[in-house]
Parts: C-alpha cells; structure tokens; sequence
C-alpha cells in the first residue's frame, strides 16, 4: 500500500470526471501539473517541426522534442465523426505562478505550448500553438480554439486515416531563474521589473506558487442530437527552495496534491462561541485533492482502496492524541507544552464531501469527524465499516484511454471543514486562560497504488 500524506499546509486541485456519449473524449492529468520545480532548466519553449521524444527530459536544448515528463495534461477525442472544438483559456494571474495564488511580489513568469497530435499511421504532430510568457513568443496570447478533425476512422489524410486526435499542453519556463538572487535572467543579466515581458522575483517558501487554465472541448455541429461538451479546470502548481530538490533535478514521484484554504474562522477562531454553540458545526474552510492518472486494466475500480483522514501528527502511522487547543506564551510565542483544563481544549474536525450523498457516511449532517487519534492502522481497521467513522473514501475516477485496453484512474476530492467543541466532553470554557491559542490538523491521502 502506498502512503500519501499531504500536510495541511500546502496549498489545489479541481477534479473532473469524463462523460461520452457518442464521441469519446479523454483527458490524462500528468504530474508536472501538480509539483513543478520552478528554478528547473527542462521546461524550454519548442519550434516546429515539433514531435514527441519519450518519457524523461533533462536539460534538453533540442527545440524540436517534447517529453512527458513536460506535459501537464493531454485532452482529446476518439471516435468522433464532427470535427471537435477545443478551447484553451488562461485563468490565473497574467500568466504567472504566484506565492500562495495571491501575493504577487513573488512570481514565475511562464507559457504553454499546445501540441495537437493525432494517430494516422503512427503519431502526427499536426499543430503547435504557443501561448503565455515565453521566450520565443512575440506576443502575450491568452486564449485559443484549435479545430480537431474527425476521427472515426473515416477521415483520409494523405492516405491515412485518423482514429483519435489529443492536444498535449506542455509547460515552458524560459527564460531561467538565477538561484542566486531568485531573478529570472537573460543569459547573464537579471531581468527587472522594467521588463514587463519576463520580470518575475521567487522566493523560497513553504507555501506553493499556483496559477490554472481550463479548457473547453466540444463537438463542433449544429446538429443537436450530435453535440456533446465538457470544460476542465486545472491547477497548477509550483515550489521554489533548494531544500527539497535541486534546481535541476525532477521528481515524477509526485503526482499527488492537496488545497487546504481556511476561512476567517480558522485564522481567528473565537474558541468560546464555538464553545458555547454546543453541537452546531462551524465551517472553518475547504478541501481538496487529486492524483495524477495512471493506468490500470480496464474494469478494475479501486473504490475501497482510495481514502483519507485527519490526525494530530504528521506522521500518518503514528498518533499525536486528540486535537487540542493549546495556550500560546506571549513572551515565547510557543504553545505549551504540559496541557491541563487551563491552558488547553479539546475539539473535533469534520469533513463533509461535496460529492458524496451517502447518508451512512458519518453523521446525520454527512460530516465524518476525526479527534485526531487516526493512523494507518486504524483506518484500515474501518474500512468497511457502513458508517465510515473516522475515515472518507475518496472519489475514484476512471477515465477512457487513447487507443489502450486500459483505463485511466485518477482520484479526487472537495469539500468543507468543521469544526466544535462538545461542552459535554469539555472543560468549563471559562478556566480557560485568556489570550491566544493554536493547533495543527494534518491531512494524510491513501491509495493502494
């Protein structure tokens, strides 16, 4: 079993299930969507004539190869007798990856290439569209609708005939940075914020540089009964610090992410109205989730094998004891340590899948609660149980293939977090020390691949 534990600290992904009803239309999430190292040399911007090179690119010069390990998705059609309409659309913040989605102090500028490839008579590049910041653009092109042509096997193209069509997106992150000032540079020379086309400053963080795009596939027809249509939205994530890997190394390890973004209520909890509001639920932010897709042999649904749960450690086989509140000094501006009914409360976090309409999962309101005592072995002791106490099966996709008698599977998820303190299982509220207090929840995501 695989264990993927997610911190709460790090900041998403939106999932997208695939639906076909006559044509089939695909979509593979890659890992460099998830956790991009945003000071690597590999993601460089391409020239045609552009073709597919294999799996893994170092710090390749060679404008006119792309690999996977620099797509972040691929979206496509089989089986499609109307040419099929893709729109791509820049959604985040003037095509930068920004500190934590908001602080624009710190930013990597970036671009995408969008390959449109198709399968007739082996794998035909047959478009490249360049969009974003990056060098060889001479413009800042933010959206686009590229036409894919029919694919049901009709279609003759130079004497060959085209069975499915798909459009790599690939990331492009020229011009480099300068790790040594966290600048991008033009060769030597770091570039300022004169420079409105690059300029962008990184700095190392704990939190992660995000930005998105979603894209828009259609069937291209004015017939009603023939047209069929699906947007996906994408997340895109960055990290930038030399103390988890080299600038120029990757990890295709990585394929999986989790958002966490508390609310008000999180960041300034009032401990004695939550208190004093007895069972009532204070939502104190969102969720979500996601994994890369991978493959596996078609029929195969893993629905048991994919679920999460909330601990007090960051370790997800080992328990810290329940939740608690605990006293902040102010003259430290540590926690304490030794715990009792004056400087520290007991709580509870609930999470409530926005997916999910099992009324069995948890509690009337279809909140599952943790204490905080959850790890590995306790969770799996639960799986099965009809009420699901104390762990949430997440929500396992499986996806069409291109051309493959396998599937694709991701899994996803979203939802809120709660939050209450039971005064039946509590110390009296007003023993409680006044002043600040603070406490970590961890999230820990588990497949069996």
């Amino acid at each position: 079993m695989k264990r993927n534990t997610i911190l709460v600290l790090l900041l998403f992904f939106l999932g997208c299930q695939l639906f076909a009803d006559r044509a089939s239309f695909f979509m593979e999430q890659k890992a460099a969507c998830f956790n991009v190292n945003l000071a690597s040399k590999i993601y460089r911007y391409h020239e045609a004539p552009l073709r597919w090179a294999g799996s893994t690119a170092y710090d390749n010069s060679f404008r006119t190869s792309y690999y996977d390990n620099q797509i972040i998705t691929v979206i496509g059609v089989e089986n499609s007798s109307v040419p099929t309409k893709v729109t791509f659309n820049f959604t985040g913040i003037d095509w930068y990856y920004v500190l934590n989605g908001t602080d624009t102090r710190y930013k990597r500028p970036f671009g995408v290439d969008l390959v449109v490839r198709a399968n007739m008579n082996g794998h035909t590049t047959l478009q490249v569209r360049h969009l974003g910041r990056q060098s060889g653009s001479t413009s800042l092109v933010e959206s686009v609708s590229v036409e894919l042509p029919v694919c049901d096997g009709t279609n003759n193209v130079n004497g060959y005939y085209i069975t499915s069509v798909w459009m790599d997106v690939v990331l492009v992150m020229e011009p480099f940075v300068n790790t040594s000032t966290g600048l991008i540079k033009s060769g030597n020379v770091d570039i300022t914020d004169t420079d409105n086309m690059y300029y962008g400053y990184l700095t190392p963080s704990d939190d992660i540089y995000t930005t998105s795009f979603s894209v828009t596939i259609e069937s291209d027809t004015k017939d009603e009964t023939l047209k069929n249509s699906n947007t996906y939205s994408f997340m895109m994530n960055g990290y930038y610090g030399t103390d988890v890997l080299p600038a120029d190394s990757e990890s295709n390890s990585f394929t999986s992410f989790l958002q966490v973004m508390p609310n008000a209520n999180a960041l300034s909890l009032d401990i004695k109205k939550i208190y004093e509001a007895g069972s009532t639920d204070t939502v104190i932010g969102t969720y979500s989730f996601g994994t890369s897709s991978i493959r596996k042999n078609k029929g195969y649904m893993p629905y048991e094998s994919a679920y999460f749960f909330l601990s007090s450690s960051p370790d997800g086989a080992t328990s810290s004891g329940t939740f608690k509140l605990k006293y902040i000094s102010p003259i430290s501006g540590s926690v304490v340590q030794n715990t009792n009914k004056f400087n520290s409360i007991g709580y509870k976090v609930g999470i409530r899948n926005k997916n999910s309409t099992n009324k069995n999962m948890g509690d009337e309101n279809n909140i599952i609660w943790f204490d905080g005592t959850d790890n590995y072995s306790t969770v799996k002791t639960k799986i099965g149980n009809a009420k699901q106490e104390g762990i949430a099966k997440a929500q396992t996709v499986v996806e069409y293939g291109p051309n493959t008698d396998k599937d694709l599977l991701r899994v996803y998820d979203d939802g809120d977090i709660f939050i209450k303190i039971d005064p039946t299982e509590s110390e009296d509220i007003n023993k409680l020390s006044a002043g600040r207090y603070r406490s970590n929840v961890y999230f820990h995501v588990v497949t069996d691949w």
